[in-house]
């Protein structure tokens, strides 16, 4: 789990987290991607003691949907995890469509 004030960082060290964890792909470009053809964010989490299950966060940008694949309690149980992750991924993807000059056709606030 990330640190307590993790909710509360700055878009800037939220995208650059993100893209810190991209960066161990060694064969993913991100400056590359093209914002406008993601259609999804997804995530693997490793949950319980010692990682009894696996939870799958993600965002789907095409449906505008946020979602919880195979949690076993339910999908308040890692919801501040989630809100940490969806934090660097909205700064990530404002960061791509920023970069190329693209007006973003959605808002992270209107996800369900």
């Amino acid at each position: 789990m990330e640190r307590r004030d993790a909710l509360y960082i700055t878009k800037p060290i939220a995208c650059k987290r993100f893209i810190e964890r991209l960066k161990k792909f060694k064969y993913m470009d991100w400056k590359a991607i093209d914002p406008t053809s993601l259609e999804y964010i997804m995530t693997p989490a490793l949950i319980g003691n010692p990682g009894s299950h696996y939870v799958c966060f993600v965002v789907n940008l095409k449906s505008q949907k946020l979602q919880f694949m195979n949690s076993l309690i339910g999908e308040t149980l890692h919801k501040k995890m989630f809100d940490v992750w969806l934090k660097e991924v909205e700064a990530f993807v404002t960061e791509l469509y920023k970069k190329r000059k693209i007006t973003m056709s959605f808002q992270f606030s209107t996800f369900k």
